[in-house]
C-alpha cells in the first residue's frame, strides 16, 4: 500500500498537479489527496505548501521525493521480474521439425490448449539443425527432431515417432505405370531434394551415395510443400515422409513408387531439458506427448 501512496506523491511532483497525476495513474483526485494526507500522517510532516498554480514541495517533501524515486524504480523492477517469473511458469517454449509440426502435433496441442487455456505456447518450427541449435542454446523446454546425435548428455532423449519415407512422382510420369521401379529407372529422372539440415535429406543422400547416384545433378527445392508441388508438376521425383503425402496420394495428385530395395525410416526424437529447468506446464504437455516419459 505504501508503494501506491509514494507513486501518487511522486506523480504529483512530476506532473505538476493533483488532477494531472490522477489522470496519469487512473485514480480519482480524492484518492490522490487521501494518499498524500496518509503519507503526511505516517511521517508526521507536511509535503506540499499551498499554491494557486501548483503544489510546491516543502523541504521534507523534497527529501521524500528524492528518496522515493529510486524506491519506486526498484519496486517497479521487482514487480516486473515477478511477473516475468509467473509468465515463465505459464509459458512453454518448444520447437519441432516441419513434418512433426504439420502432421503430428496439431491435434495434441489443440486438446492440451482446451484443457489448459491459460498456458501460452511459444512454438517454433524449423528443420533438425534449427531445433538442435535452439536446444543447445537453452532457448527451449524441449524439441522434437529427426536425430538424437551430437547433443550434450544433459538432455533426455526418447523415441517419439517413426516415419517411413517414400519415393513419389506425378501420376503423369511414366514411372507411375510400373508395378516396380528399379534403380536404373530412378537414375533417368531428376531428383528433387529438401533443403540442407533436414533429416529427410541426410538419409536420402546417404542412400544415393550407397547406390552411386551423381548427387550433384539433384535439384534443391527447399521446403517440403515446394517439393510436393514441383513433383505434382512432373519436374522430377522425390523422397518424402509418408504422413506428408497421404492427402495428395488419396486425391490423385501424387503417386507412390514401389522402388526395389528402398526402405528408409526417419526416427523422430523428443529431446527434453533437465527437469529442474522445466515449468510445470511444460511437464504436463510432455506427458501428453509421451505418456511413458519418466524424469
Amino acid at each position: 500500500m505504501l508503494y501506491e501512496k509514494l507513486k501518487s506523491f511522486v506523480t504529483i511532483v512530476n506532473k505538476g498537479s493533483y488532477k494531472a497525476a490522477a489522470e496519469d495513474i487512473h485514480l480519482s483526485q480524492p484518492a490522490i489527496t487521501h494518499h498524500i494526507k496518509s503519507l503526511e500522517s505516517h511521517f508526521n510532516v507536511t509535503l506540499f505548501r499551498l499554491s494557486p498554480k501548483k503544489p510546491i514541495l516543502t523541504a521534507e517533501g523534497n527529501r521524500l521525493y528524492q528518496l522515493a524515486k529510486p524506491v519506486l524504480s526498484t519496486m517497479k523492477d521487482l514487480k516486473s521480474a515477478m511477473e516475468e517469473f509467473q509468465y515463465a511458469k505459464e509459458r512453454i517454449t518448444f520447437s519441432a521439425t516441419s513434418t512433426v509440426s504439420t502432421y503430428l502435433l496439431p491435434k495434441i496441442l489443440g486438446k492440451f490448449k482446451l484443457a489448459n487455456p491459460g498456458i501460452f505456447l511459444d512454438f517454433k518450427v524449423g528443420n533438425t539443425d534449427f531445433v538442435k541449435k535452439l536446444l543447445i542454446a537453452g532457448k527451449l523446454n524441449f524439441g522434437i527432431l529427426g536425430t538424437s546425435g551430437n547433443l550434450p548428455k544433459r538432455f533426455q532423449k526418447l523415441l517419439f515417432h517413426q516415419e517411413p519415407l517414400k519415393f513419389v512422382c506425378s501420376p503423369n510420369n511414366d514411372l507411375a505405370k510400373k508395378d516396380q521401379v528399379t534403380l536404373a529407372d530412378i537414375k533417368k529422372n531428376p531428383l528433387l531434394i529438401r533443403e540442407e539440415g533436414t533429416k529427410t535429406r541426410v538419409l536420402f543422400e546417404k542412400w544415393l551415395k550407397k547406390h552411386e547416384f551423381k548427387i550433384g545433378l539433384n535439384n534443391e527445392f527447399g521446403q517440403m510443400e515446394t517439393v510436393k508441388h514441383a513433383v505434382e508438376q512432373d519436374l522430377g521425383i522425390s523422397v518424402l515422409p509418408l504422413i506428408a503425402i497421404k492427402d495428395e496420394v488419396k486425391n490423385g495428385r501424387l503417386y507412390i513408387l514401389n522402388v526395389k530395395d528402398f526402405k528408409l525410416v526417419i526416427d523422430y526424437y523428443l529431446v527434453v531439458q533437465p527437469k529442474k529447468y522445466l515449468p510445470v506446464a511444460a511437464i504436463n504437455l510432455l506427458n501428453c506427448l509421451k505418456p511413458d516419459l519418466v524424469f
